[in-house]
């Protein structure tokens, strides 16, 4: 619960400006944006929460007498404990058809934040007996977490039409990283890589959208986007305006997925390790790797998914450029609020060697 980590009071959250728009606001599982009380997600411009603060959780038990066990910290309902005897997954996606069925008359702004299928592996045996046929133990895991999510998500699009909700209501679907490979036996094949990485088995993640009535069904956006266009999609959506204050990152998604421009959203984008040791940047096909220390590599995305061509030795032009843009980039970034845990990890493992 320290305190000095978590996401700035500062900064303005989507719920923040969808709540000064009218909308209810609600969130379902995990936050992980600071679990000091000043963090938490109703002081952030949420009404409602029914999670957990870390970055984990059990899926079968929670202690309520305890706060420092990270992954057996009590499950809360408006920031006060609750015992809940459900798996974790299919308790959240009760919980977020219920927000939904109680609010259906009102505007509102859902945020569901599913723990699955982060580790521990974990999983009630009606999920795990539908893939007995798998039988490396891990990926049988993977794949009945993976089945509840789905179901969970499901039921809540269900009830969406049930209530005759789907026109009015605009649904992100997204994943934060690619699979832990080496951990939880998922697989991000063709890509390189995996969570943590900057190669695109790291940062390629599923994103669909779905807005009944307003939005092409079953249409491909071929250029690439990023999680940061969210907020600048869902505020004018929701009729809301975005803050005038303040730089956005991302740009809205509307006119691209709704025909009105066939434009690439964002002429380059980029990406950088947490510790700072490698970044990547991305501009049309092209797609230049970095670390701290390393050679710049160059990777055409559309002939070689996979980032096993290293072409920077024949693209020196193209090299340079985006080295450049890296380096401005890079430059504007606000000064990381703790310290890099990157060279502490570093000097242990060389000691351990």
């Amino acid at each position: 619960k320290d305190e000095r980590v978590g996401l700035p009071l500062g900064e303005i959250t989507l719920p923040d400006v969808l709540k000064k728009a009218g909308y209810v606001t609600g969130m379902v599982g995990k936050w992980h944006l600071g679990a000091a009380p000043l963090f938490h997600p109703m002081k952030r411009g949420f009404d409602e929460f029914f999670g957990f603060p870390g970055g984990g959780h059990d899926y079968f038990k929670a202690d309520t007498q305890t706060d420092t066990k990270e992954y057996l910290v009590p499950i809360q309902r408006n920031g006060k404990p609750v015992a809940e005897n459900e798996y974790l997954t299919d308790a959240l996606s009760r919980e977020a058809v219920g927000f939904v069925r109680r609010h259906r008359e009102e505007r509102f702004f859902l945020y569901l934040t599913y723990n699955a299928p982060h580790t521990p592996q974990q999983a009630p045996d009606k999920y795990i007996e539908r893939f007995a046929a798998i039988e490396d133990q891990r990926r049988r895991l993977y794949a009945a977490m993976l089945s509840a999510l789905d179901d969970g998500v499901g039921h809540l699009l269900d009830t969406l039409r049930d209530l005759n909700l789907e026109n009015d209501t605009l649904v992100f679907f997204f994943s934060d990283n690619g699979g832990p490979v080496a951990v939880n036996g998922s697989s991000n094949g063709p890509l390189r890589g995996a969570k943590g990485a900057v190669y695109e088995g790291g940062v390629r993640v599923p994103f669909a959208v779905q807005w009944r009535g307003r939005l092409p069904e079953g249409k491909t956006l071929q250029h690439p986007v990023i999680c940061l266009d969210i907020f600048p999609t869902a505020v004018p959506a929701g009729g809301a305006q975005l803050p005038a204050d303040r730089k956005i990152d991302g740009v809205n998604l509307l006119p691209y997925m709704t025909g009105q421009t066939d434009a690439p959203p964002h002429e380059r984008l980029f990406w950088r390790t947490g510790g700072g040791d490698f970044f990547a940047v991305r501009e049309g096909r092209f797609k230049l790797v970095k670390s701290r220390d390393g050679q710049p590599e160059l990777y055409d995305l559309d002939a070689d998914i996979g980032e096993t061509n290293d072409l920077a030795a024949k693209q020196p032009d193209v090299v340079k450029r985006l080295l450049a843009a890296c380096e401005q980039w890079n430059s504007e970034l606000a000064p990381p609020l703790w310290p890099n845990p990157a060279p502490a990890k570093r000097a242990a493992a060389k000691r351990k060697n």
